[in-house]
């Protein structure tokens, strides 16, 4: 059940449907990814792990603004994916015991504040009030859905 997985077992289909949600929010209201990422506890676990410094890497040498932004987007699927497996948000710490592990381990010492972080501004702070958005949300992390439906 666990064997497509990145950083030490946080499995790529919710990665994947975090970056799809990221990259949604990005078409109807492009974000500051940098000022989103640039947080102290945020870079100390991007760079505690090959996957995601390898992600900045590549952001740092793109020439295109596109290109860039879509690094950025993808390691905001990777921090948001490791978020909702520590807060097991729709069962997936449950049903991803070797990713909720994972998870725990790369957000070990962050306070619930930090740990939450990138869940409270792309999820919470983005749904109050928009209930497309709240389905969307529903659809997309929804782990008995294949890649959820489309608010």
């Amino acid at each position: 059940m666990e064997q497509d997985t990145i950083l030490g077992g946080i499995p790529m289909q919710l990665v994947q449907r975090c970056a799809m949600y990221v990259n949604t929010l990005h078409t109807r209201q492009p974000s500051n990814y940098e000022d989103i990422l640039w947080h102290k506890e945020t870079m100390v676990t991007i760079m505690a792990f090959e996957d995601t410094r390898n992600v900045l890497s590549s952001w740092k040498s793109a020439w295109r603004r596109k290109t860039k932004d879509e690094s950025l987007i993808v390691i905001c699927g990777m921090i948001l994916a490791a978020e909702i497996l520590k807060a097991n948000y729709k069962v997936w710490g449950a049903r991803y015991p070797g990713g909720f592990n994972a998870a725990s381990k790369m957000l070990e010492g962050h306070s619930v504040q930090d740990s939450t972080r990138l869940m409270r501004i792309f999820m919470v702070g983005q749904a109050v009030g928009d209930p497309n958005l709240a389905r969307l949300i529903d659809g997309i992390f929804d782990p008995n859905q294949p890649w959820g439906r489309q608010g």
